[in-house]
């Protein structure tokens, strides 16, 4: 079963300013390579543009559950968790994550992944791209996941009957 994955209002607006800001400092910066031929004017272009593609590379592109896994699809590499590790699933409120720190992780670009930490959580990997339909992912090890399908009742619901079958 496939879930789709849509940006919220913040994550949309976040990622076109980025973009923008990126796109016209690229454009400049080539630009006044042009005329003045110095080749340092080359790297802010290159390491914005290596940034971005990262970024979008690893945006959270939506879900699966399949084959007692549940699959977080993105652009390069899928993150697999085995039913087997999940102790409990369960949605949350946005309100819960609230204070969250992001420790190593993209924070509006293209949605919310990466390492963050928070006091009820501790750390915290999310693959999120919709802060009103989150739901967390606790493993057998204690580790904590964050994703945001888009259908997240359904998502629940599908997990719980397909596990239900142990």
């Amino acid at each position: 079963m496939k879930y789709s994955a849509s940006l919220d209002k913040l994550a949309k607006i976040i990622t076109v300013v980025v973009s923008l800001l990126f796109a016209s400092a690229i454009i400049l910066c080539v630009s006044l390579y042009l005329t003045d031929r110095d080749i340092s004017l080359l790297i802010a272009p290159i390491l914005l543009s290596l940034i971005y593609l990262f970024v979008l590379f690893f945006k959270p592109a939506g879900y699966r559950i399949s084959d007692r896994t549940v699959f977080i699809n993105r652009i390069v590499g899928e993150k697999k968790i085995l039913f087997s590790s999940i102790e409990h699933i369960s949605t949350i409120r946005k309100k819960e994550v609230k204070g969250t720190i992001r420790t190593f992780g993209v924070g509006g670009l293209f949605g919310y992944f990466g390492e963050f930490s928070n006091s009820k959580f501790g750390r915290m990997t999310w693959y999120v791209t919709h802060m009103d339909r989150l739901i967390l992912i606790t493993t057998t090890d204690k580790r904590h996941f964050i994703i945001s399908p888009d259908k997240q009742d359904e998502f629940i619901r599908n997990f719980t009957e397909i596990n239900r079958w142990d």
